[in-house]
């Protein structure tokens, strides 16, 4: 109370003195305090901008067009959507021309060591390899594609030789603020044939980060005691539905309530709602970003950006895209901008929340509707 008598008295002086209001300003930010210490009432306002996609896949019918041309032209017309202080996404291929195909799993996605170069080209930071076809060919493939991605400054998350490396946090400080990135797969104790292996990562075995939502939990907290904003990137689902299962959901809160800041979900490969819950943000499925699947829901995604002010998020950007000839995301706007955005906001207001579309672009604002 003494302060702000002080303060008052101080403004009441300096304007019967017929100082100027800058003058005032700078009184005030220097106030000292009872022991004669000088207080800085200014509080400097710290930003972060995550870019997030859904699945990537250069292998298959993919890789047969990025050798066919530059492996950085077909993403040259997105590249500028993308870059932002961390950009990330799902990597749905192993990286590697080495490995034997994993017994009985029917489907199988591998791209050329040459792909690396999309994926440095559109400047991903972190890469999430918690999915089902991480280890299609293998645990040389598998180990390849951790190695081509750190060897290109790209980090993955939830997945390492061990189980401590795939629950580990990508870390990256981003104008004062701490950000952590954290990944996981449902799928991580399948067995594809009677003597295979699972995906899931154990103290002496390479796989995947296990989607346990307790282990969940743990990792959120301890990333929390060293970062500011956390995100969750879970590898889950019902693959070509919009439907997301009330356990599900309850999952997603989960990770909320731990402490995450928004989770980011992959696997259906179409669009789902998206879904704000008590201030922070789940998109249960980008859909695709790069695939040669050929409906066109699987055709129609979203790049989505979300912005942190201190550590918080403020709101969320949504850059509807098409994929065209298999391999090339393109900005769309007009009509299919239109039909791609009305589809999400249906989905997004089931579950009770509001996207506002402006133009070519939809818009988020959390903090209006925590």
């Amino acid at each position: 109370m003494k302060k702000y008598l002080l303060i008052f008295l101080i403004i009441i002086a300096v304007l019967l003195s017929g100082c100027s209001t800058t003058a005032v300003e700078n009184t005030i930010a220097n106030e000292t305090d009872d022991e004669g210490e000088t207080e800085e009432l200014a509080v400097a306002v710290h930003h972060a901008e995550i870019t997030a996609v859904g699945d990537i896949m250069l292998g298959r019918g993919v890789g047969t067009r990025l050798k066919n041309q530059e492996y950085t032209e077909p993403f040259s017309r997105i590249k500028p959507y993308i870059q932002s202080d961390i950009a990330l996404g799902n990597l749905e291929c192993v990286i590697s021309d080495r490995g034997e195909k994993m017994e009985g799993k029917g489907i199988y996605l591998r791209a050329r060591p040459e792909a690396v170069e999309s994926l440095k080209y559109l400047g991903f930071d972190v890469l999430s390899l918690a999915n089902n076809h991480i280890m299609d060919y293998g645990e040389d493939a598998f180990k390849d594609t951790i190695d081509i991605l750190h060897s290109n400054d790209i980090l993955p998350v939830g997945a390492g030789n061990n189980i401590m490396e795939a629950r580990t946090p990508y870390i990256k400080d981003v104008d004062g603020i701490k950000a952590a990135v954290l990944a996981y797969n449902q799928f991580y104790n399948v067995k594809w044939s009677r003597n295979g292996r699972t995906m899931e990562a154990l103290e002496d075995r390479c796989g995947t980060a296990p989607l346990d939502i307790e282990i969940i939990k743990e990792d959120i907290k301890r990333a929390k005691e060293i970062a500011d904003i956390v995100i969750v990137m879970p590898h889950w689902g019902i693959e070509e539905s919009t439907v997301v299962p009330e356990d599900q959901r309850q999952m997603a809160y989960d990770m909320i309530d731990a402490g995450a800041s928004a989770v980011i979900g992959s696997h259906p490969h179409i669009l789902q709602g998206i879904e704000v819950y008590n201030g922070s943000l789940i998109a249960y499925s980008l859909g695709n970003f790069v695939f040669d699947q050929n409906d066109s829901e699987n055709k129609e995604s979203i790049i989505l950006r979300l912005k942190f002010t201190d550590g918080r998020i403020s709101d969320a950007v949504i850059i509807p895209f098409v994929i065209e000839d298999k391999v090339r995301p393109a900005p769309v706007s007009g009509e299919r901008a239109e039909a791609i955005l009305d589809r999400l906001k249906s989905l997004s207001e089931d579950m009770g929340t509001f996207i506002e579309i402006d133009g070519d672009t939809g818009y988020i604002r959390v903090e209006e509707q925590d």
